[in-house]
C-alpha cells in the first residue's frame, strides 16, 4: 500500500471528523454523499477511503430514534468479548499498518524519509537500529511494516523481520527503543517414507517433503548410497525432527535415523550423541557413516560422461582418453571437496578452464574442472574440509555445456573414482559399542515400524507419505 494513498486517506478522514464536530447541524446524508463525490475526483484516493467517510457521516447523523433499540421482554445476552487484533506483539485494534516492500537501491534512512519522518528522528532511528542489527541485512524484497496510531499522519513504530525466527520492533513515538523478539521454536518428531520411481529428489518432493529434508537425507546417505545408480522400487524411511513456529513448519533440525533399501540390500544410519560422540551417524555395526570420500562432488546431478581410455571428445572431434567422470548440473551449482585436504593448484588453463586440485594424503588427490568461478578464498596452500564449496559448475575450458569433470589420482595415477574400493572407517571404540547397540536397537525398532506407501498404478508417479 503506497504511503501517498495512506496519507491522503488519513487527511480526508480527519477532515470529515472535524466537520462532524464543528458543523453537526449542517451535515446530512446529502452532505456525506458529497464527500464521496469529491473523493472520486481525487485520483490519489481510492473508493475505500471515500466509502469510509460516507459511513462516518451516515452513522453519526442517523436519527437517534433509529439508533435506539427498544427493550424486549426476552433476557439480554451478554456480549462476547472480541479478542484483540495482534500484529507482531502489538495490540492493533486502533493501528493502521503500512507494509512496505523494499526496492533495489533503497536504504533504511531513505525509506524513513519517504514516510515523512523528520531528519533528526531518522538519524536517531538509524543509530539505534545499527546497535541491534546489521543494516546491510535489509535487502530488496524484504518487508518493513510501519504502524500508525489512530488519526496520526506519521508512523510511531517500525517492524523489521530479517528471518522467520525473530523480528525487531522499533518504537520511535517519543525516544527510540529497539526491541528484539525471538519466536519460540517447537520441535516435533515426524516420519517420512516413500518408493523411488525416478530419483530420490523427485520422490521426496512428490511426497511433500521440504527441500531441506531432501538435502539432509542426501547428506546423511551420501557415503552409503550411490544416488547415481538408483533403481525403480528403491525404498526409504526417515525419522526426523521438524522445527515449528506458531504450528507451522519452518525447517528441519536433524534426521535421527534413515533407512534405504536398494536391490534388496538394506542400509541403516543412526544419529548418535553423547559426551564422546557429537551427533555423528553410524551404521548397524557402529561404523561411521561418514567415509573418507564423498561419492560425488555435486548434489542431484547426473553422470554425463564416464571415465574412459577411448572417448570421442565433443570439442576436439577425435578419440582421446577421458580420465575423469563428468557430472552435469546447472550453471552455478556448488561443487564440493570430496574429502579433507590441501589445495595444491587453483587457476585457469585452456583445457581445464577454471579448476582446483586437492591433495588428500600421500595416496589420493582429486581435481575439479570447468568452473564458472572458483570459490572465494580457495587458493594453493589452503586447507579444505569434506563437503566445503570450492567452486561453481560452469563450462570454461574445453567444455560444451555446464558440468564438472571430476578426476581422481591414486598413487600418482589417474583412476576411475566410481570403481575404487576405499577402506572403510574403523568402528567406534569397543567399550562404547554395547551402549550404542542398545540405543540403535531401540531406534531401529521404531524405524522398522514406519509403513512404506507403495506407488500408485499410474505410470511415472511417486507416492510417499509424511505422517505427523
Amino acid at each position: 500500500m503506497e504511503d501517498t494513498f495512506l496519507g491522503a486517506a488519513r487527511k480526508m478522514l480527519r477532515a470529515a471528523k472535524k466537520s462532524l464536530k464543528e458543523f453537526p447541524s449542517k451535515l446530512t446524508k446529502k452532505n456525506a454523499l458529497s464527500l464521496v463525490h469529491r473523493a472520486k475526483k481525487n485520483k490519489k484516493v481510492k473508493w475505500t477511503a471515500a466509502i469510509g467517510i460516507c459511513t462516518i457521516g451516515l452513522v453519526s447523523f442517523w436519527p437517534e430514534s433509529a439508533k435506539q433499540i427498544p427493550a424486549t421482554s426476552s433476557p439480554t445476552k451478554t456480549a462476547e468479548k472480541v479478542a484483540d487484533k495482534m500484529y507482531y506483539g502489538m495490540v492493533a485494534n486502533d493501528l493502521c499498518i503500512d507494509e512496505y516492500l523494499i526496492k533495489s537501491g533503497e536504504t533504511l534512512s531513505g525509506i524513513l524519509d519517504q514516510h515523512g519522518i523528520p531528519g533528526k528522528k531518522v538519524e536517531s532511528i538509524v543509530s539505534a537500529c545499527a546497535k541491534k542489527f546489521d543494516l546491510r541485512s535489509i535487502r530488496p524484497g524484504q518487508m518493513l511494516a510501519f504502524a500508525y496510531d489512530s488519526g496520526d499522519d506519521l508512523p510511531s513504530h517500525l517492524i523489521f523481520r530479517p528471518d522467520i525466527y525473530h523480528y525487531y520492533n522499533v518504537d520511535f513515538k517519543d525516544s527510540v527503543v529497539v526491541a528484539e523478539t525471538i519466536k519460540p521454536v517447537k520441535l516435533v518428531h515426524k516420519e517420512a517414507s516413500g518408493v523411488i520411481e525416478s530419483n530420490l529428489w523427485n520422490a521426496m518432493k512428490t511426497s511433500g517433503a521440504s527441500d531441506e529434508l531432501a538435502d539432509y537425507l542426501g547428506d546423511v546417505l551420501a557415503w552409503t548410497v550411490d544416488f547415481y545408480h538408483v533403481y525403480r522400487g528403491d525404498e526409504f524411511k526417515i525419522l526426523y525432527t521438524e522445527k515449528q513456529i506458531d504450528g507451522k513448519p519452518v525447517g528441519v533440525k536433524s534426521i535421527e535415523a534413515a533407512y534405504y533399501k536398494q536391490l534388496d540390500m538394506p542400509y541403516y544410519v543412526f544419529k548418535y550423541d553423547n559426551d564422546k560422540y557429537n551427533n555423528e551417524y553410524y551404521d548397524e555395526e557402529g561404523r561411521p557413516a561418514r567415509r573418507a570420500f564423498l561419492k560425488a562432488p555435486v548434489k542431484y546431478s547426473r553422470i554425463s560422461s564416464r571415465f574412459s581410455r577411448h572417448r570421442f571428445h565433443p570439442v576436439l572431434k577425435r578419440r582421446k582418453a577421458h580420465l575423469g567422470t563428468d557430472f552435469a548440473a546447472p550453471r552455478g551449482t556448488p561443487v564440493f571437496a570430496t574429502a579433507n585436504g590441501v589445495v595444491t593448484r587453483a587457476g585457469f588453463t585452456r583445457g581445464n578452464g577454471n579448476f582446483v586440485k586437492i591433495k588428500h594424503n600421500k595416496i589420493y588427490s582429486t581435481q575439479y574442472l570447468h568452473f564458472t568461478r572458483i570459490a572465494k578464498g580457495i587458493r594453493p596452500g589452503v586447507a579444505v574440509k569434506q563437503g566445503q564449496t570450492i567452486g561453481y559448475v560452469g563450462s570454461t575450458g574445453l567444455a560444451t555445456g555446464p558440468h564438472v569433470c571430476y578426476r581422481f589420482w591414486k598413487n600418482g595415477r589417474q583412476v576411475d573414482p566410481l570403481r575404487q574400493k576405499l577402506p572403510a572407517p574403523p568402528p567406534m571404540a569397543k567399550e562404547d559399542l554395547p551402549t550404542y547397540m542398545v540405543y540403535m536397537d531401540s531406534v531401529k525398532t521404531i524405524l522398522d515400524k514406519v509403513p512404506i506407501t507403495k506407488p500408485s498404478a499410474q505410470p511415472d508417479v511417486i507416492t510417499a507419505a509424511v505422517k505427523p
